[in-house]
């Protein structure tokens, strides 16, 4: 019995490692998606499709990064480290 024991301590040492917040993640690439359409724009390509993409993912990112608004930036650029 003691060797199960071991192995579900080691088990939850791993999974708690390995974790990451997945929600954290899909705002960061959101954000991204957005930065680079936002850049081109401001670069000189403001064709209306590339502001009507702009506007679509801005929605997307607000939406899955609302729970992290107030989120302090140390705490943020670890959760940043788990997702890459």
């Amino acid at each position: 019995m003691n060797w199960l024991l071991k192995i579900i301590v080691i088990s939850c040492i791993l999974s708690s490692c390995s974790s990451k917040d997945k929600n954290f993640c899909d705002c960061m690439k959101a954000s991204d998606d957005f930065n680079r359409i936002n850049q081109e724009i401001l670069s000189g390509n403001k064709k209306r499709q590339k502001i009507d993409k702009a506007k679509r993912l801005l929605k997307i990112k607000k939406n899955r990064c609302d729970q992290y608004r107030n989120t302090l930036g140390p705490e943020m650029l670890e959760k940043k480290k788990d997702c890459q």
